[in-house]
Protein backbone atom coordinates (compact mmCIF):
# COMPACT_ATOMS: atom_id res chain seq x y z
CA UNK A 1 0.00 0.00 0.00
CA UNK A 2 1.06 3.64 -0.62
CA UNK A 3 2.42 5.53 1.69
CA UNK A 4 0.29 9.18 1.92
CA UNK A 5 -0.53 12.10 3.38
CA UNK A 6 -3.69 12.74 5.20
CA UNK A 7 -5.44 16.40 6.16
CA UNK A 8 -7.36 15.87 9.05
CA UNK A 9 -9.96 18.68 11.10
CA UNK A 10 -11.84 18.94 14.06
CA UNK A 11 -14.15 21.49 14.69
CA UNK A 12 -14.31 22.31 18.41
CA UNK A 13 -17.11 23.89 20.65
CA UNK A 14 -17.19 27.51 19.08
CA UNK A 15 -17.10 28.68 15.58
CA UNK A 16 -13.50 29.69 15.95
CA UNK A 17 -11.83 26.40 17.76
CA UNK A 18 -10.45 23.57 15.67
CA UNK A 19 -7.69 21.31 15.16
CA UNK A 20 -5.88 20.63 12.20
CA UNK A 21 -3.33 17.85 11.65
CA UNK A 22 -1.28 16.34 8.86
CA UNK A 23 -0.58 12.78 9.01
CA UNK A 24 1.77 10.87 6.77
CA UNK A 25 1.62 7.33 6.75
CA UNK A 26 1.19 3.37 5.23
CA UNK A 27 -2.32 3.15 4.31
CA UNK A 28 -1.81 -0.94 5.34
CA UNK A 29 -1.80 0.50 8.88
CA UNK A 30 -5.08 1.15 8.32
CA UNK A 31 -7.67 -1.72 10.09
CA UNK A 32 -10.36 -3.18 8.78
CA UNK A 33 -11.85 -3.84 12.67
CA UNK A 34 -10.93 -2.57 15.82
CA UNK A 35 -9.25 -5.33 17.18
CA UNK A 36 -5.64 -4.04 16.36
CA UNK A 37 -6.73 -0.33 17.40
CA UNK A 38 -3.35 1.13 18.07
CA UNK A 39 -0.56 1.98 15.81
CA UNK A 40 2.26 2.96 17.28
CA UNK A 41 3.51 6.56 16.69
CA UNK A 42 7.07 4.68 15.37
CA UNK A 43 4.79 3.55 12.75
CA UNK A 44 3.76 6.66 11.43
CA UNK A 45 5.90 9.11 9.07
CA UNK A 46 4.78 12.02 10.12
CA UNK A 47 2.22 13.82 12.58
CA UNK A 48 1.82 17.65 12.91
CA UNK A 49 -1.28 18.75 14.83
CA UNK A 50 -2.39 22.74 15.87
CA UNK A 51 -4.78 22.91 18.17
CA UNK A 52 -6.36 27.12 17.95
CA UNK A 53 -8.95 29.01 20.01
CA UNK A 54 -9.34 25.96 23.21
CA UNK A 55 -10.13 27.25 26.19
CA UNK A 56 -6.63 25.21 27.20
CA UNK A 57 -3.75 23.31 24.70
CA UNK A 58 -3.24 25.82 22.26
CA UNK A 59 -0.45 25.35 20.19
CA UNK A 60 1.33 23.27 17.58
CA UNK A 61 2.39 19.66 18.53
CA UNK A 62 4.03 16.92 16.70
CA UNK A 63 4.76 13.10 16.14
CA UNK A 64 6.60 13.44 19.95
CA UNK A 65 3.80 14.17 21.40
CA UNK A 66 1.82 11.49 20.27
CA UNK A 67 2.05 8.07 22.08
CA UNK A 68 -0.47 6.07 19.26
CA UNK A 69 -2.87 6.53 16.53
CA UNK A 70 -5.97 5.02 16.20
CA UNK A 71 -7.40 4.23 12.25
CA UNK A 72 -9.77 1.53 11.59
CA UNK A 73 -12.83 0.99 9.16
CA UNK A 74 -15.30 -1.59 8.76
CA UNK A 75 -14.74 -1.41 5.34
CA UNK A 76 -11.77 -0.58 2.76
CA UNK A 77 -11.07 2.73 2.25
CA UNK A 78 -10.54 5.14 -0.95
CA UNK A 79 -7.84 7.06 -0.08
CA UNK A 80 -8.11 8.95 -3.07
CA UNK A 81 -11.16 11.47 -1.44
CA UNK A 82 -12.70 12.73 1.52
CA UNK A 83 -12.72 10.10 3.58
CA UNK A 84 -15.65 10.71 6.10
CA UNK A 85 -18.94 9.83 4.99
CA UNK A 86 -17.70 6.67 2.96
CA UNK A 87 -19.02 3.69 3.03
CA UNK A 88 -18.61 0.11 2.02
CA UNK A 89 -22.60 -0.92 1.23
CA UNK A 90 -25.92 -0.42 1.90
CA UNK A 91 -25.85 -2.22 5.67
CA UNK A 92 -22.44 0.31 6.68
CA UNK A 93 -22.37 2.98 8.83
CA UNK A 94 -20.53 6.10 7.05
CA UNK A 95 -17.20 6.75 8.07
CA UNK A 96 -17.31 8.70 10.49
CA UNK A 97 -20.85 8.38 12.07
CA UNK A 98 -21.28 10.80 15.09
CA UNK A 99 -22.63 8.24 18.27
CA UNK A 100 -21.78 5.23 16.33
CA UNK A 101 -19.69 3.66 19.20
CA UNK A 102 -17.36 2.52 16.69
CA UNK A 103 -19.66 0.75 14.64
CA UNK A 104 -18.68 3.64 11.92
CA UNK A 105 -14.91 3.13 12.40
CA UNK A 106 -12.56 5.67 14.30
CA UNK A 107 -9.48 7.56 14.27
CA UNK A 108 -7.29 8.77 16.95
CA UNK A 109 -4.54 10.51 18.68
CA UNK A 110 -3.11 9.61 21.74
CA UNK A 111 -1.18 12.41 22.93
CA UNK A 112 1.29 12.25 25.92
CA UNK A 113 1.50 15.40 28.89
CA UNK A 114 -0.75 18.67 27.30
CA UNK A 115 -0.86 17.05 23.60
CA UNK A 116 -4.37 16.43 22.61
CA UNK A 117 -5.75 12.59 23.50
CA UNK A 118 -8.74 10.95 22.22
CA UNK A 119 -11.76 10.43 24.32
CA UNK A 120 -14.22 8.60 22.14
CA UNK A 121 -14.19 7.58 18.21
CA UNK A 122 -13.61 10.45 15.93
CA UNK A 123 -13.12 12.84 19.25
CA UNK A 124 -10.72 14.35 21.84
CA UNK A 125 -10.07 16.81 24.24
CA UNK A 126 -7.13 19.48 24.05
CA UNK A 127 -4.69 20.24 26.68
CA UNK A 128 -3.84 16.40 27.79
CA UNK A 129 -7.45 16.05 28.17
CA UNK A 130 -7.61 17.97 30.96
CA UNK A 131 -10.87 19.82 30.38
CA UNK A 132 -13.76 18.50 28.98
CA UNK A 133 -15.18 21.36 27.87
CA UNK A 134 -12.99 21.53 25.06
CA UNK A 135 -14.10 18.73 22.99
CA UNK A 136 -12.97 18.35 19.10
CA UNK A 137 -14.93 16.77 16.75
CA UNK A 138 -13.42 15.24 13.83
CA UNK A 139 -15.11 16.52 10.01
CA UNK A 140 -12.53 15.94 7.44
CA UNK A 141 -9.87 13.60 6.46
CA UNK A 142 -8.65 14.17 3.06
CA UNK A 143 -5.99 13.92 1.09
Amino acid sequence: MPVITLHVTWKGPTPTSSVKATITLDTALVQLAPSELEIPISKIEDLSVTVEGAQAGDGVYAKTDFSTIIFYSRFPLDFSKELIGQTGGPDDLPFGAPGALGQAGDFNLKGVGSAPVGVKQFAMISNGGEDPVDLFEVVSIKP
